[in-house]
This record gives C-alpha cells, sequence and structure tokens, in this order.
C-alpha cells in the first residue's frame, strides 16, 4: 500500500520566486533527444519492436501542440482568478515491456509528459506528469486464474488528464484543480469455475490519493485532500446458456477522507449479460446500497445511514470497422479530489471507425450528475454537473506513425464546491509515433 511520505511528496505548481524576474530558460537536454528521435524513425524504413526472446520492447512518443482556453480551469465566477489560455507544447516519450511465459503474462509501461507554456512561463508556470502501470496475469490449468495490476501517476497537471474521456483518474469527471497530485491503484481478481456452467470471481482494489492545496495571492482555495479508498466484491455468475449469464454480486467499499470523513458502502445486486449477435453484447444489474456515513465537523463527528438504488447497463456493438460502446451508471461513487461521497447518475459513449485502411476516427461523450448522498445536518452539500465530450482524427503514415487532430470540452456546473464552475476547450494537434509488436 503506497503511503503519502515527504520524500514522495511532489513539487509545487507555482514557485515562490519574485514574479518580476524572468522565468530561466528551460534546460535543453530534456526537449532534445525526444526531437532527434523523432527524426532519426522519420528517415526510417519499416521498424519493429524489440524482441529478446519472449520479451518484446516497444518505444513511444507522442509530440503535440495543444491550445487551451482555460488552463488553470479557473472559474468564471471568481474575480480573482483571470481566465487564462495559452498555447502548451507536450512532449510524451514512453516504453512498454511485455513478457509471456507459458500461462503467465507481465507488462509494464511507463510514460512521462513534459508540458511547455507559451505565456504562463511567464509566471514559471511548468507541469510535467509521470505514469506507470505494472500488471501480470497467470492461469493455473483451466479453471482458476488470477490478474493483478498497479497504477501509478505523480505531477502538477491534474487538469491535463481530463483527456481521453477521464477513465483512467475518476468515472464521474469531476476533477480538482491543477495542482500537485499523487495517486496509486492497485487491484487482484481471481476467477474459478466452481463447475462447467458456475463460476466465482473476486475482486479487491486499494487507491490512494493525494492532491496539494490550490492557493492563489495567498488565499487557499481548495484545500490539501489525502484520501484511502478500498473495496471487495464477489461475484457468482450462472451461463444458462453459452450466449447468456446471470449474476449476483455482494460488495463492500470503505472511503477515509481524512479529517473530512468516512463512509462505507454495502452493496447487492443481480444482473444478467447477453450476446445477442456476434455483433451486439449487452450487460445489466440492478440493486440496493447501504451507507453508513461520518462527517467531521467542528464540534464533533457526525453520523448517518441512507439506502440508495444502484443500477448499471452496458452495451457494445461492433462490426467490420466500426465499434460503439455505450455505458450507464446509477449509485454511490467517490468524487475523487474533492473528498466526498455523492450519489450520480452518469451515461458514456465512444465511438471508432476505421473509415478507410489509415483513417481512423474517435468520438465520447459523458453526462453525470451528482450531489452528496448523506443528509448529514451541518455538512457541505455538493450539487455537480458535468458534461464531457470531444473526438480525435488519425491517419496513419507509416505503420508506426500517425498524425493527430483531437478536440475537448469540459462544462462543468457545481454548487457547494469552491472554484468547481468552469469551462474549459482543448485543440490538439501533433504525431504519435510507436513502433509495432510483431511476431
Amino acid at each position: 500500500m503506497l503511503q503519502h511520505e515527504e520524500r514522495a511528496r511532489p513539487c509545487t505548481l507555482h514557485s515562490k520566486r519574485d514574479p518580476n524576474m524572468k522565468a530561466p530558460r528551460r534546460p535543453a537536454c530534456r526537449v532534445v533527444p525526444c526531437f532527434c528521435l523523432f527524426f532519426v524513425l522519420l528517415f526510417s524504413g519499416d521498424l519493429h519492436a524489440f524482441r529478446l526472446g519472449n520479451t518484446s520492447i516497444i518505444p513511444s512518443l507522442a509530440l503535440y501542440g495543444t491550445y487551451d482556453d482555460n488552463v488553470l480551469l479557473r472559474s468564471e465566477d471568481d474575480p480573482e482568478g483571470p481566465i487564462v489560455d495559452d498555447w502548451i507544447g507536450r512532449i510524451l516519450p514512453g516504453v512498454l515491456v511485455s513478457r509471456r511465459e507459458g500461462s503467465t503474462n507481465f507488462s509494464l509501461s511507463y510514460q512521462n509528459e513534459f508540458l511547455l507554456h507559451r505565456e504562463l512561463k511567464e509566471q514559471d508556470v511548468k507541469g510535467s506528469n509521470h505514469s506507470a502501470m505494472l500488471s501480470a496475469a497467470h492461469s493455473f490449468g483451466e479453471r482458476t486464474s488470477i490478474a493483478i495490476s498497479d497504477r501509478f501517476r505523480i505531477g502538477t497537471e491534474v487538469s491535463s488528464i481530463s483527456e481521453v474521456g477521464l477513465e483512467d483518474i475518476t468515472q464521474l469527471g469531476i476533477l480538482p484543480r491543477s495542482g500537485d497530485y499523487l495517486t496509486n491503484g492497485a487491484g487482484i481478481q481471481v476467477d474459478h469455475a466452481l463447475t462447467r456452467r458456475l463460476r466465482l470471481s473476486g475482486l479487491l482494489d486499494y487507491q490512494y490519493q493525494f492532491y496539494e492545496a490550490v492557493q492563489q495571492a495567498g488565499v487557499e482555495l481548495e484545500p490539501k485532500t489525502e484520501n484511502h479508498l478500498g473495496s471487495v466484491r464477489t461475484v457468482f455468475s450462472y451461463a444458462v446458456h453459452p450466449r447468456n449469464s446471470l449474476m449476483a454480486s455482494v460488495g463492500f467499499s470503505y472511503n477515509d477522507y481524512d479529517q473530512q470523513g468516512r463512509s462505507r458502502i454495502y452493496l447487492a445486486s443481480l444482473g444478467d449479460s447477453w450476446q445477442l449477435t456476434e455483433s451486439l453484447s449487452l450487460s445489466g444489474s440492478g440493486g440496493i446500497e447501504y451507507l453508513e456515513e461520518e462527517n467531521e465537523l467542528e464540534a464533533a463527528t457526525t453520523t448517518d445511514t441512507s439506502i440508495h438504488p444502484y443500477a448499471e447497463f452496458g452495451a457494445t456493438y461492433g462490426f467490420q470497422d466500426f465499434r460503439f460502446l455505450f455505458s450507464f451508471l446509477y449509485g454511490l461513487e467517490d468524487s475523487s479530489g474533492l473528498g466526498t461521497t455523492v450519489s450520480s447518475r452518469s451515461v458514456r459513449f465512444g465511438v471508432d471507425y476505421m473509415a478507410w485502411e489509415r483513417f481512423t476516427a474517435h468520438a465520447y461523450g459523458f453526462y453525470s450528475k451528482s450531489k452528496s448522498a448523506g443528509q448529514i445536518e451541518g455538512g457541505a452539500e455538493q450539487d455537480i454537473e458535468s458534461i464531457q465530450g470531444g473526438g480525435s482524427l488519425d491517419y496513419r503514415l507509416q505503420s508506426w506513425i500517425s498524425a493527430r487532430l483531437e478536440y475537448n470540452f469540459i462544462d462543468q456546473d457545481a454548487s457547494g464546491v469552491s472554484g468547481g464552475s468552469y469551462k474549459d476547450n482543448r485543440v490538439l494537434m501533433g504525431f504519435v509515433l510507436s513502433i509495432p509488436d510483431r511476431m
């Protein structure tokens, strides 16, 4: 379990240096190697991954220019924090190492993102995000399998992760504003076939989230947040037909929001999954959630209990070069950097279409409506509506390089959350280099 220590604490986003002094020039040693690699690959012929026996090593590099009309996610209602737009250069080198040994699969990926601002560099604003993911899976015969994963992030720009649909940072789409952060999520899943039709799955997940306080002109806009989130879930599935399975699930979640309080969630649900055709699959479940919530007030700790409905639905359709995904969720969720449990309903969709051999289009949309789950007297009530969407066009120049044009937007309206209402539009253009893994 990752614990926050001083040695792991990220640096601050805004330095304390004299604002009248010009920002020092950034070290060229970070940028030049990336461009050198780009031009070497550009004039190379057919490329493929490096292979050492069963191990493959796949380097990657993305070079982007982004225009953002609200870089720091400042609220339109905050007169002390003007809306700042900027051009941002982004350099993302990365590497993926994977290995297959018998019944075991292993992979390790790492990516670093350098953000080079044009206007905000005069305020010595700079960003860097590090991301690493470890995963391993092993099969014990035909009946039992185990999979583990760990995702680690550390950096200075939480808001930059809002691209690609926010799936890796929060299900709700609610983000804290730009600032230092550190997150780590670890999970394990075990599947065991009790009989030919009956299968048992167990899932255990833990997340650590740290978000530094957001300050402006000596005023704290958002407090420091440190969360510990854990959950365990057991799922029984029974195959009544090769294309249809019934599911029963029970689960428990414990969320510790540091000095803001804690919550416990008990879940019971029933569901079904259908493979209607070779192209269309559906899944759905419904149940109830029982919430026990504690809120740390100035005088004492107050508690509240409540019962909430739970429902989720998903659909996947794939046909030749077209793929469509849709999901709906109604239930209790963690609101990420805001440090509280909310009752939320959300809808998400994604579309991928390969119109021609070299041309790929992607679009996504997301809507969530969330409010405070408990009814604790004196507690802060939060009501957040978030609308997000965007799309991208990729043209494959060669097997290892694509040109990309991308657009993303966020429109968030929040009450009871300091600075939680903002709009943000981003246009991104650049190149993605990833050497294909050819067996």
